[in-house]
């Protein structure tokens, strides 16, 4: 899985207008599904580009539940150093 993901800023990039920061929790919205985002601690969230697990500092659930859908939403399984090496055939 990448370890260096920040779902604040690919929320912010954007490429999807569906989501709303209330309080210290991101609000999306993703076909059925209403999702969630949270910052466990605040003291982190300038520090969480090289995290081992973005768990520990972010809570993901969705209404309804689906098991790990940041994995998808986020694509965390994909290769980003093999894209990021293909970028100059492009």
């Amino acid at each position: 899985m990448n370890k260096n993901i920040d779902p604040v800023c690919s929320i912010n990039s954007g490429q999807d207008f569906s989501w709303e920061m209330i309080n210290n929790t991101w609000y999306g919205v993703n076909g059925n599904r209403v999702l969630k985002i949270t910052l466990k601690n605040q003291n982190k969230q300038d520090n969480f580009l090289h995290v081992n697990n973005i768990n520990d500092i972010f809570e993901f659930e969705s209404f309804p539940y689906e098991r790990d859908w940041e994995k998808n939403y986020f694509r965390l399984d994909d290769n980003f150093a093999e894209i990021q090496r293909s970028f100059n055939n492009d």
